[in-house]
């Protein structure tokens, strides 16, 4: 389960009520919820604001400290 998919289910949101929040389908929503989805800066920001949560907390692995992310990159 990717942490996107985990706060929205953890904030009561289906799939759908997030996609017509965010004016798109629910199949494009989806696709940003599997694991490794690019999701352009705009729609983070925005989907954040949503679900109340800092876009922040999409980027990062949980457990890794932010210096170590560019290890993890690479």
């Amino acid at each position: 389960m990717s942490k996107l998919q985990e706060v929205r289910k953890n904030s009561g949101m289906t799939q759908e009520e997030m996609a017509a929040k965010l004016g798109i389908t629910q199949q494009a929503y989806g696709v940003y919820e599997k694991d490794g989805a690019v999701i352009p800066n705009k729609t983070l920001d925005k989907i954040a604001e949503i679900l109340m949560v800092d876009p922040n907390d999409f980027l990062y692995k949980e457990g890794l400290e932010n210096e170590s992310i560019t290890e993890f990159l690479y």
